[in-house]
């Protein structure tokens, strides 16, 4: 049964709407390595290499973002001086208290380096 002109229309529309078209090029001999990998075809090849590639750098933000929240938690546990109705806060103090806390935290975490100092 031939396809009517509406419903090619329908689903060029459906997929510019739900896909990115992406044209890649790549060497000679490449689509054959990807055939004998075994996969179902090159495009799902493709797809599942980028997407390990993306999680992969959505995990390593991640880990980056748990480090400094961390690093929050180290800085303002109940130790620290805050100011409330009863005491002052003394300035100096507070800044000597984080500054021992970052070493503390840079110790446990020796590839961190703070951006403020």
């Amino acid at each position: 049964m031939a396809v009517s002109e509406a419903q090619k229309k329908a689903t060029a529309k459906y997929e510019r709407e739900k896909y990115d078209k992406i044209l890649t090029r790549f060497t000679k001999g490449t689509k054959e390595r990807i055939v004998e990998t075994g996969a179902k075809s090159v495009n799902s090849f493709i797809i599942e290499a980028v997407e390990e590639k993306l999680s992969g750098k959505r995990a390593e933000q991640a880990e980056k973002i748990e480090k400094v929240q961390l690093m929050d938690e180290e800085y303002y546990d109940d130790e620290l001086p805050f100011a409330n109705d009863q005491e002052p806060v003394d300035l100096q103090a507070l800044q000597e208290l984080l500054e021992e806390k970052r070493k503390q935290f840079q110790a446990k975490e020796p590839g961190w380096t703070s951006t403020t100092t």
